[in-house]
């Protein structure tokens, strides 16, 4: 079993029950990673939700990524090298039927859009629309 690490502020700013799966998820896989490249692509993703909040533990070697509103839900998550998940509740079916995939980790709400699979510019327009759409929902 891992060890959670002693960030005491992650407990805090994300004390939320919505992220109650992804808090959960990232005690189960500790020690994290997020490939730069997919970090990256969520860092572009967030500039088209200009109210998220970025949350990353350790920039220099990407931990994991978070995008957050203000009260501290998490919407999206950037950690691994394929995939950006973003939570999606009743929205699912449909993110699928637009290339997503469920998670098997984080939970119904949640949705794996492939990064590196087809045309680029594409891909993050898909993303960053579900993105707005993951934020929306994530108040």
């Amino acid at each position: 079993m891992s060890t959670w690490p002693g960030d005491k502020d992650l407990a805090v700013r994300f004390n939320h029950s919505a992220n109650k799966a992804v808090m959960a998820f990232l005690q189960r896989r500790y020690p994290w990673s997020a490939h730069g490249d997919l970090a990256e692509e969520l860092f572009v993703a967030a500039q088209q939700v200009p109210e998220a909040e970025i949350y990353c533990p350790d920039m220099a070697c990407y931990a994991y990524v978070v995008l957050h509103t203000k009260a501290g839900v998490i919407f999206a998550l950037a950690v691994g090298m394929t995939y950006l998940s973003l939570r999606l509740p009743d929205q699912v079916q449909a993110a699928i039927s637009d290339g997503a995939r469920p998670s098997r980790e984080l939970g119904p709400e949640w949705c794996e859009f492939p990064v590196f699979i087809g045309d680029r510019d594409a891909m993050r327009e898909r993303i960053a629309r579900w993105s707005q759409v993951a934020y929306g929902l994530a108040h």
